[in-house]
């Protein structure tokens, strides 16, 4: 992770860690959340292309 302000072993620098190394897309916990965002949770999965995945932050 490139953000100096993460130190090794927190949740935040994990996250950052699987963003990075696996290319994942960290969303919130919940639909209401990622419905905020201009996210819509129900196209999630069909918008990933080949070998990305997306965790739901804790």
């Amino acid at each position: 992770p490139s953000d100096p302000s993460l130190t090794p072993g927190t949740p935040e620098y994990e996250e950052s860690v699987r963003f990075w190394k696996q290319r994942a897309l960290i969303l919130p916990t919940d639909n209401a959340s990622m419905v905020a965002l201009g996210i819509d949770p129900a196209e999630i999965k069909e918008s990933l292309e080949e070998g990305e995945e997306y965790f739901r932050s804790k």
